[in-house]
């Protein structure tokens, strides 16, 4: 889990996050990505992706917390603060599935979900 740097400017942050996520899967691809960066709001912007070795999931813990996305990469443009503790515990016993053959994630399969403006 990363926690990226409050910075201004809304989309091209949003777009940095995934592609950090992406890096850290393409690193590390056994292993569940998620980078948050803390809003001017309080609340949490939040990337994550499945591992590279069992990519589905992201989608679905995603939606417990009012995002979307796809099952390999998804987010959440929201998370209250409140959250947080909630959302850490649920990423962390999350059971990633294995649905689909392993190949690195690119730019194009950012994961953005359907509440997102952005991808």
């Amino acid at each position: 889990m990363a926690c990226a740097p409050r910075c201004s400017g809304g989309s091209t942050s949003r777009r940095v996050l995934g592609c950090l996520a992406n890096e850290l899967a393409n690193a590390q691809p056994q292993r569940a990505h998620a980078v948050l960066k803390l809003q001017r709001t309080g609340a949490y912007v939040v990337s994550v992706r499945a591992p590279l070795a069992s990519p589905s999931g992201a989608d679905a813990l995603c939606s417990r917390f009012g995002g979307g996305g796809r099952a390999r990469a998804a987010g959440i443009d929201g998370l209250p603060a409140d959250d947080l503790d909630r959302f850490l515990a649920v990423f962390a016993s999350t059971r990633w599935g294995e649905q689909a053959p392993m190949r690195p994630y690119d730019g194009d399969d950012d994961g953005g979900s359907g509440r997102r403006t952005h991808r």
